[in-house]
């Protein structure tokens, strides 16, 4: 400490009056420093003294390189879940937004960073004021900021061991999925079944559940198990199930009436298959307007299965790449298919009853 004039001074107030003879050998220090550097000395830096540059240009940054990284991908996935989700912002844009607030922070906490640094008592290169601004100190000066941003950065980059770097999304395509189906099975259920309600069901062959959001009453997620209800049944035997009176089939679970918050009376369920026939979901239409004793026909039966065709190839998509998410940004591409094979089976039907008059 007492090679360097900001050592000597440290340590002169540490001895206060009592060091009287270290005061003496600091001040011929500073002195020698002073002259050295008056007479223009510009003696080679040794390695050692560029070693104790680079460490301690470089300590600082390990800092600022960890505060920088960590802060961008703990606020970056934060915004991403959120303001992503919500606005549809990308991936790369929530992350230059969490970068932003992260190099704020960086700035507000720069000081802090700095004076923790000095406090760590590392030992300091004596250098003459020629020796501090030649080439071979600036670029040992440049090397060690350059080393510590990247321990810093290496080291901040801890939050991707504990965070869930998928979810954001998964909550962006839950968003898109409700977005694309809503519509569609409201859809299904107002204008072409003539029906009260009707819920698309997605299955989970993995913990064996059926879960929903896509109906008009539901603001949150449902989950039925498979061994429950006649859409459980309709999933695990892949076959249409039509009953007029649900309280009257053994099948049929009353909880399922308190989770979806209806009076279930007739219900009709068509499985969704996918290419390979495997059931991706069901789509179950309950309570067929018309009075107290209306139910559902066969040929409500058979454009309901048609329908679930349509269903199945958005559903398969979805899962499979996420096409449909990407295409139906401004439109909503499985309603238009439904309301193209209703407009075609109507007039199907219309030319066939002309032709037999």
């Amino acid at each position: 400490m007492a090679n360097s004039p900001s050592g000597a001074e440290s340590l002169a107030r540490e001895l206060g009056e009592d060091g009287a003879e270290a005061i003496r050998v600091l001040r011929a220090a500073l002195l020698r420093v002073k002259t050295s550097s008056a007479a223009g000395e510009s003696a080679p830096v040794s390695a050692r003294e560029l070693r104790l540059v680079a460490l301690e240009a470089g300590v600082p940054f390990v800092g600022f390189g960890f505060i920088d990284n960590s802060g961008m991908i703990v606020f970056g996935d934060a915004i991403d879940q959120t303001l992503g989700v919500v606005l549809g912002v990308s991936t790369l844009a929530s992350a230059a937004l969490g970068n932003m607030v992260s190099d704020i922070l960086g700035i507000g906490l720069g000081g802090i960073v700095a004076h923790a640094a000095s406090k760590l008592g590392l030992p300091t290169a004596t250098l003459t004021l020629e020796q501090t601004l030649s080439r071979p100190v600036r670029r040992a000066r440049t090397i060690g900021c350059t080393i510590g941003v990247i321990i810093g950065c290496t080291l901040g980059m801890f939050p991707l061991l504990i965070l869930d770097d998928g979810k954001a999304e998964r909550l962006k395509r839950q968003k898109r999925l409700d977005e694309l189906f809503v519509k569609a099975v409201k859809y299904i259920a107002n204008d072409v079944l003539d029906a009260e309600s009707a819920t698309l069901f997605v299955v989970d062959w993995e913990k064996q559940e059926l879960w929903t959001r896509a109906s008009k009453e539901l603001s949150k997620d449902v989950r039925i198990p498979l061994s429950n209800g006649l859409a459980g049944k309709c999933a695990k035997t892949a076959s249409q199930i039509l009953v007029e009176d649900v309280y009257r089939d053994p099948d049929f679970n009353p909880a399922v009436d308190r989770s979806l918050r209806l009076k279930t009376r007739s219900v009709l369920c068509q499985p969704v298959l996918d290419r390979d026939g495997k059931v991706l979901g069901v789509l179950e239409v309950v309570n067929k307007r018309g009075g107290k004793g209306a139910t559902f026909t066969e040929q409500d039966a058979r454009v309901l299965a048609a329908l679930a065709s349509h269903v199945s190839v958005a559903l398969d998509e979805v899962k499979r790449s996420g096409g449909w998410l990407e295409s139906a940004e401004s439109n909503n591409p499985l309603l238009d298919a439904l309301k193209a094979h209703k407009h075609n089976y109507v007039r199907f039907h219309t030319d066939s009853s002309s032709k037999a008059e």
